[in-house]
C-alpha cells in the first residue's frame, strides 16, 4: 500500500531516526549518518558555491552513500573511482538548460553509473526539481519494485512530480527523503534497533541456499543499467551493475 502525505510528513520528522536505524543496520552503512550529511551540505555547498565539475573522489564518495542507503556493492564503488577526471568535467556540471534526460544519459556514460545514480547526481545539483530515484521512493510511489532503467526513471519522476504538486511538497529532495524515511520505518519498525519487521502471519525459519537468490537479484542483472542494453551475460556469473 503507498502512503498518503500524512504517512509520509510523519516519516519526514523521523528522517534522522531513520538514518540510524538504518546505519545500524549493517556494517556496511555505519557511516551512512556521515555520508548523508556530506552529501547535504559539505559536497552541495562546494559545488553550488560556484558551479564546478565532481571530482573523481567526490564521485567515489557519493556512490558510497547511495549504497550506504540501500544494497552494499563495492564493486561499484571501484568502478566509479576509475573514471578519468575529464569524462567527469565534461558531464558535470549538468547544464541548467539542458532538459533532465539529456543531463541523465550523460552522466549515465560514467563507469558504474546508471540511472538512479545519475539522479542522485542530478539531485544534488537541482533539489528543487531532481528526485532521486531510490527503491523506498520508488515504492513508495506505487510503482512497485525499483526499475533501473532510463524508462524506469522517467515513470519515477512523473509521479514524484506529480506527488510534489499535489501534496505542495517544497522540494523533490524533501520528498524523497519522506519516502526514504518512510520505506525504512515500514522495513525496520520505529523502534530504531536496526532490526527488520516480522510479516505478520510468516516466519522465516529457512536459511537460503549460498547463491540462492544470486539470479534475481537487481543489482546483479547487468553490468550497466543504461540507456544502451547489454549485448550479453553470462548466465551464471553474479556482476554489480551501474545502478
Amino acid at each position: 500500500m503507498s502512503p498518503t502525505d500524512a504517512d509520509l510528513r510523519l516519516a519526514l520528522e523521523s528522517y534522522d531516526a531513520s538514518l540510524s536505524t538504518r546505519a545500524g543496520a549493517s556494517k556496511a552503512s555505519s557511516d551512512l549518518v556521515a555520508l548523508d550529511a556530506w552529501y547535504r551540505t559539505t559536497l552541495r555547498t562546494s559545488l553550488s558555491s560556484s558551479p564546478t565539475a565532481l571530482t573523481v573522489e567526490q564521485l567515489g564518495r557519493l556512490m558510497e552513500w547511495k549504497l550506504a542507503r540501500g544494497k552494499w556493492r563495492p564493486k561499484l564503488v571501484e568502478m566509479a573511482n576509475s573514471n578519468p577526471q575529464t569524462l567527469l568535467t565534461s558531464c558535470t556540471p549538468p547544464s541548467p538548460t539542458a532538459t533532465a534526460k539529456v543531463s541523465l544519459t550523460a552522466l549515465c556514460s560514467l563507469k558504474g553509473v546508471g540511472p538512479a545514480t545519475a539522479s542522485a547526481i542530478l539531485s544534488l545539483y537541482f533539489p528543487k526539481t531532481e528526485p532521486f530515484l531510490s527503491d523506498e521512493a520508488f515504492e513508495a510511489m506505487g510503482l512497485g519494485k525499483a526499475e533501473y532503467t532510463v524508462k524506469g526513471w522517467e515513470k519515477f519522476r512523473a509521479a514524484m512530480e506529480k506527488r510534489l504538486a499535489d501534496g505542495k511538497w517544497e522540494t523533490m529532495e524533501e520528498l524523497e527523503k519522506a519516502c526514504w524515511s518512510w520505506g525504512v520505518r515500514e522495513k525496520y519498525g520505529d523502534g530504531g534497533e536496526g532490526e527488520k519487521k516480522e510479516v505478520k502471519g510468516k516466519k522465516d525459519t529457512k536459511r537460503k541456499a549460498p547463491g540462492a537468490d544470486a539470479v534475481v537479484d537487481v543489482d546483479a542483472a547487468a553490468e550497466k543499467d543504461s540507456p544502451k542494453v547489454a549485448a550479453s551475460r553470462p548466465s551464471r556469473a553474479k556482476k554489480s551493475k551501474a545502478t
